[in-house]
């Protein structure tokens, strides 16, 4: 066995324990920062299409076509080299 006796035993199950449940903890944290942030960066592009779409001179429905189309546009497959 590991450990010298069950004191130690127990010290180390109460460590495993402790690491076990701040993993968990950020874990949480993390996801819901993630959770949260999505429709907040969303929004924000949202709101700054116009500007974007003023100082280069297109306009902000053809940005906001850019912007849902660039998904589906990246996620093809590319062309063949010829």
């Amino acid at each position: 066995m590991i450990c010298e006796n069950a004191a130690e035993g127990i010290m180390l199950m109460d460590k495993i324990e402790n690491l076990e449940k701040s993993v968990r903890q950020y874990a949480l944290v993390v996801s819901t920062m993630a959770f949260f942030s999505t429709p907040f960066i969303s929004n924000a592009v949202n709101l700054a299409i116009p500007s974007i779409g003023a100082k280069f001179g297109s306009s902000a429905v053809m940005l906001q076509l850019d912007y849902k189309l660039l998904p589906a546009y990246l996620s093809r497959p590319p062309a063949p080299l010829r």
